[in-house]
């Protein structure tokens, strides 16, 4: 008996199925097309159709060379109308028990629904453009929500009355203060390295000399405060990279992503 060969539409529904029912979560990477063709046994290519179809209706964000990330869940139109009407049944009641009439559940239903025409805008703000659009795709790809990326010097005025909410992080919100004259609508997220890197530092001998390079005095300023929590030894720093000549005679090279080396750069 030969096997049905899956069409685009096939694949889209098994893949839809599982970011549905959890199996693959938002923010998460889709596995690649090759993993995906093989589970469920179709081609790398009507796989990539596939995802190429979640992609356009925004269910998944496809970055080259990175891969597909999940950004949100989609349930048919029968599907979410039932689940719709089963929770707006039970709002219902709740306020029928506390009391309101049905014109009032009427004017609350309107009001809610104006409430949620207007999307909040929120911006993320970094200090360097290589940070700025790293670290909105990561928010973009965790969270599902759509962020404008601006650069903390570039903040303005007139930017901030058209803003709800501006997210930085944490070590950037006197900045922010600074710039808009006011700490609110201002959230700090905590971007921290991995637990590997940390015990990397943390294990190094004390009798080594550490070198950390950052872009900005900004940038020296923090990478500096996080290596001394983890390593005592020598510590020196060098904020604008020229050549490898200038870190040779250094046993260890700290850098953050910002100052963009290259891998030959750090090689001795």
């Amino acid at each position: 008996m030969k096997q049905k060969v899956l069409s685009k539409e096939d694949v889209y529904q098994i893949i839809l199925e599982r970011i549905n029912n959890g199996s693959f979560t938002i923010g998460k990477k889709l596995p690649p097309c090759r993993t995906l063709a093989k589970e469920i046994r179709s081609n790398i290519t009507t796989v990539n159709r596939a995802i190429q179809q979640l992609a356009n209706e925004g269910i998944v964000r496809s970055e080259p060379r990175k891969g597909s990330f999940i950004t949100k869940k989609k349930f048919s139109n029968l599907q979410g109308k039932e689940k719709f009407l089963e929770e707006f049944s039970s709002v219902i009641r709740k306020a029928q028990n506390a009391g309101f009439s049905e014109e009032k559940i009427s004017d609350l239903f309107t009001l809610s629904l104006n409430n949620t025409k207007h999307l909040p805008k929120i911006a993320f703000a970094e200090c360097n453009k290589f940070d700025l659009s790293r670290m909105t795709k990561i928010i973009e790809n965790s969270t599902g929500i759509e962020v404008i990326p601006i650069l903390i010097d570039d903040i303005t005025e007139d930017q901030i009355k058209n803003l709800d909410l501006i997210a930085t992080p944490i070590f950037h919100i006197s900045e922010i203060i600074e710039k808009t004259g006011s700490s609110e609508n201002i959230i700090g997220l905590n971007f921290i390295p991995k637990s590997e890197v940390l015990n990397k530092i943390a294990l190094l001998e004390k009798s080594k000399t550490v070198t950390v390079i950052a872009p900005t005095d900004r940038g020296v300023e923090r990478m500096l405060s996080l290596v001394k929590q983890y390593f005592p030894g020598e510590i020196v720093f060098i904020k604008e990279f020229q050549d490898k000549k200038c870190f040779s005679d250094n046993d260890v090279v700290i850098t953050n992503r910002a100052a963009a080396l290259k891998e030959e750069d750090l090689k001795k």
